[in-house]
């Protein structure tokens, strides 16, 4: 794997992000949103989409909202990749948490389902505590199974990758 870039996801982008999160291996760990929605999430400044890219090919999507409803903080609603077990997310989450403490926020926040064991081990190995201002919440998900989420925090003054 190439060095990753990550950018700006554009109109053109929509598409592949809504077949990226609509793939059957996704169903059990991210929600999923249809063009008319990643299209309010472009026009709404609460919302960032982010695009990383291997070799000029797209290779990750994430959704982080917060930046003018939450002071302070940034919530990564939604991170997915195109493989598993090959080190792009990892290398795709640490440049967004970068980048999110870029700008002085002292928080960035997540969900995480109770059964996503390979996320949870990540963001442990992260520096993720749960959050104390976050309660589980219970979900059916997209794939029938009704579980709960866990929120976990990471703090600016802990961050270490």
């Amino acid at each position: 794997m190439t060095a990753l870039r990550l950018r700006a996801a554009v109109a053109a982008d929509l598409p592949w992000i809504v077949a990226l999160e609509h793939r059957p291996d996704m169903l059990a760990f991210i929600g999923g949103s249809d063009l008319d929605e990643h299209r309010r999430f472009l026009a709404d400044p609460d919302f960032s989409q982010v695009i990383a890219e291997d070799a000029g090919a797209p290779v990750g999507y994430a959704l982080t909202e917060g930046y003018v409803s939450m002071p302070g903080a940034l919530l990564l609603r939604r991170i997915a990749v195109t493989g598993a077990a090959r080190g792009t997310g990892s290398d795709f989450l640490r440049r967004l948490i970068d980048a999110a403490f870029a700008t002085g926020i002292a928080r960035y926040k997540l969900r995480v389902f109770e059964d996503n064991h390979r996320a949870r081990r990540l963001y442990a190995r992260f520096g993720f505590v749960d959050d104390p201002d976050g309660a589980p919440q219970h979900h059916s998900r997209r794939d029938g199974v009704d579980c709960q989420s866990f929120a976990l925090v990471l703090y600016q003054t802990d961050w270490r990758l």
